[in-house]
């Protein structure tokens, strides 16, 4: 889908970003890191969610990295990673997060502690570097639906919803 953006796409998108948040400087990592290897994958989302301003509050489910029959909690995708029959994922899906239709936007009270569901690979502790940048690409999905942007389809086409 990334093939398909313009240089000129990207500066527009990058510039309008710009206009709303400004540009902050990097954000370390080592606190997020020392929660993922005591294994407190969701404090660690919590944490980054903050850091992002989304004062959400993240519920974390996972999914098994193989298949079990009967089991519920999977991947579900349409759109940007191929699928099976029954709607599985069957290329590399780390991670989901569910945007419900009426999340609250940004800035509003509606907002503060609005549950965000997130789905990840059960082994994502393993590389607790990927990890941390995923789940800001997933994040960064529910603050832009938070803003109402024009762009929010355009980076994720279709989200599983709950």
């Amino acid at each position: 889908m990334f093939d398909r953006l313009s240089n000129d796409d990207i500066t527009t998108a990058l510039n309008e970003l710009i206009s709303c948040f400004g540009v902050k400087e990097d954000m370390p990592s080592d606190g997020l890191l020392d929660l993922l290897r005591k294994k407190k994958a969701e404090e660690s989302v919590q944490e980054l969610a903050t850091r992002l301003g989304l004062p959400i509050r993240i519920n974390l489910s996972y999914v098994p990295k193989d298949f079990r029959r009967g089991n519920t909690n999977i991947f579900g995708s349409s759109a940007l990673a191929r699928t099976d029959w029954t709607g599985r994922g069957i290329e590399g899906i780390t991670a989901q997060v569910s945007i419900p239709q009426d999340l609250p936007m940004f800035g509003t009270s509606g907002l503060q502690d609005y549950v965000i569901k997130v789905r990840v690979s059960e082994n994502c502790h393993a590389h607790p570097d990927t990890f941390v940048a995923i789940m800001a690409h997933e994040l960064s999905h529910v603050l832009l639906a938070s803003l109402r942007s024009p762009h929010k389809e355009s980076y994720n086409r279709k989200l599983w919803m709950s």
